[in-house]
């Protein structure tokens, strides 16, 4: 998917995890090499990416898509962003849930 080969990958039932090798040294991005980069591909069509950049999401969706049946075509994709930010430090929760 990216200039060097997956680390790792794991098959499920209905998808596959994907653990992708680091960032080349010479790409600009803010993640740090050190940082896990995972893709998880779903059989029913969905698939999540994790701390990668979207320019690089875009390039692996579209070699994705080559081996899709029926894919869906560009510009027409529904596309979600989602950012998570995790204080470990935490004790208690911050916000109700009802």
């Amino acid at each position: 998917f990216a200039t060097s080969p997956p680390l790792r990958h794991v098959f499920g039932r209905t998808n596959i995890i994907i653990q992708l090798s680091p960032p080349p040294s010479n790409c600009p991005t803010s993640l740090s090499p050190s940082v896990p980069r995972y893709i998880a591909i779903y059989r029913f069509g969905s698939v999540v990416f994790f701390n990668v950049t979207t320019k690089e999401a875009s390039r692996i969706l579209e070699q994705i898509k080559k081996h899709a049946v029926d894919p869906i075509a560009v510009g027409f994709e529904r596309r979600e962003h989602f950012e998570m930010a995790l204080q470990p430090q935490l004790e208690t929760a911050t916000g109700k849930i009802t």
